[in-house]
């Protein structure tokens, strides 16, 4: 019974390369790449060896060069079958490596069954000296060396000839995608898992021999594939995602338990009858970093433009700070999403910001404003707004801090707007405001106690504020601490 040893890094083919030999009656030694080929041929010597041509750890001309140096597999019969190689180098290569043959991807395995057959009935392969290595005869040095435009090259050729199954069209992709420094995987319609590319194996920890067949959701936490039954796949399909372009943000789960932050990006299409979905996975670890060094950063400039308002105005220090994280307990209550929360603690925290302008005798004047003076009290929203709406925040900063003081029927100011026209940040600004202040003392007056600040909302509630505002503080204002630090 003859023996044949395949090698190639695909393991889908390998494996399919593996059944058809097996199936026509040869003993077969199938591995990955050319140091585990070099082992299997010391092990138990081949009467023919098929090879790929890009291969890791070792390539298909290496492995032929070192094969050609041991006596017992110098005069054994090499196949190679690649996708990467000119046509017109074929004669040179078959002379120079003595290979039996060259043969292109993709291939009908009837093919390769013929050609094995004749290979092994011509009997042995050329003799080649090993000094006629790839890495030193200069003939074959640009042949060696092919490079990513050669691959691209030949890549497009294939993929103009008539269409192929679905596993051709994997092995077409398969060296290209392996290059990639994103995961690349490929699921059919019934979430399971049907190509998983080098870097998929390096972020999840997963070869692709565990998981091949398996669910896509074996890269997500326990707790996403609750949300949907069709687990990732499901949630990839929703419409949030599609609507979004596509693009997904999420933990990833690795094999060890650990977690990263990812990118995800999803696309579908057809071959034949059958719906397939590509996704693209990148690992956000250091931009996530970078980001949140960026929003601390930024938290602190707020916090200290905040501290230079309120240093003008001894009496409501502490206020900006307070209203700000009353009016995150608020949105909270109202489920509202991390991004929109952020940003209303942001606005929370300068909400006041135009009182820059205020001169600091009328801040911390301890008598009833007169009119001029309270004019000059209500413009501090618009100068607020003026200073932060060229700021390229990703909240509506600017508006919270100049709808702040609208109200809810349309009294308040400095726009006069009224319901749907008031953001709804500005909204839960506003009613965290109003009940800070009251809680505060002023130059003008002490503090008027928590329970007058939540009669005022009460008794206002749906003329001067928004009803929903007012009924999610009404729940967590038992819970605040109101003392200042």
């Amino acid at each position: 019974m003859p023996r044949i040893l395949v090698a190639d890094d695909n393991v889908e083919w390998l494996s399919s390369l593996e059944e058809l030999f097996s199936s026509e009656g040869f003993e077969v030694d199938a591995v990955k790449n050319g140091i585990e080929a070099l082992d299997a041929a010391k092990k138990n010597p081949p009467d023919v060896i098929f090879t790929d041509l890009l291969m890791p750890e070792m390539d298909g001309f290496t492995l032929c060069n070192k094969l050609k140096a041991r006596p017992e597999t110098k005069d054994v019969p090499v196949i190679f079958c690649s996708g990467y190689f000119h046509e017109k180098d074929q004669k040179k290569l078959e002379q120079a490596l003595g290979v039996a043959h060259f043969i292109r991807k993709p291939v009908e395995f009837d093919t390769i069954i013929k050609l094995v057959e004749k290979v092994l009935s011509d009997g042995k392969a050329l003799h080649v000296e090993p000094a006629v290595a790839a890495e030193a005869h200069p003939d074959l040095q640009g042949i060696y060396n092919t490079t990513m435009l050669d691959k691209l090259t030949g890549m497009v050729d294939m993929l103009h000839k008539e269409r192929q199954t679905y596993k051709d069209l994997l092995l077409r992709f398969n060296s290209l995608t392996d290059s990639a420094s994103d995961a690349i995987i490929i699921t059919n319609d019934s979430d399971e898992i049907c190509y998983w590319n080098r870097a998929a194996e390096g972020y999840f920890q997963y070869s692709q021999d565990e998981v091949l067949k398996e669910s896509l959701s074996i890269i997500i936490p326990d707790q996403m594939r609750l949300l949907d039954e069709k687990g990732l796949l499901g949630l990839l399909s929703s419409s949030e995602v599609t609507e979004s372009g596509g693009f997904f943000e999420m933990v990833a789960h690795r094999k060890d338990g650990s977690f990263f932050p990812a990118e995800l990006s999803h696309s579908t299409w057809q071959e034949g009858e059958s719906t397939f979905h590509s996704i693209i996975i990148r690992d956000v670890t250091q931009r996530k970093g970078l980001e949140n060094q960026l929003r601390k950063n930024l938290e602190g400039f707020i916090g200290a433009v905040a501290k230079f308002v309120e240093a003008r105005d001894p009496y409501t220090a502490g206020h900006q700070r307070k209203v700000g994280e009353l009016a995150v307990a608020i949105a909270q209550n109202l489920g509202l999403d991390e991004h929109t929360i952020e940003g209303i603690h942001f606005g929370g925290m300068i909400h006041d910001i135009g009182k820059i302008s205020v001169p600091a005798e009328i801040l911390s004047k301890p008598s009833r404003l007169t009119n001029a003076e309270y004019e000059i009290i209500k413009s501090h929203p618009s100068i607020g707004y003026d200073i932060l709406k060229d700021i390229e925040f990703p909240w509506p900063v600017a508006d919270i801090v100049n709808q702040h003081h609208e109200r809810q029927d349309g009294s308040g100011y400095p726009q006069g707007l009224s319901g749907d026209e008031i953001a709804l940040e500005a909204k839960i600004v506003s009613v965290a405001d109003v009940v800070d202040a009251i809680t505060s003392h002023r130059p003008y007056r002490p503090s008027l106690g928590l329970d007058e600040a939540l009669e005022e909302i009460r008794k206002n509630r749906g003329t001067l504020y928004d009803p929903v505002v007012v009924d999610a503080c009404l729940e967590v204002v038992p819970h605040f601490d109101f003392t200042r630090k």
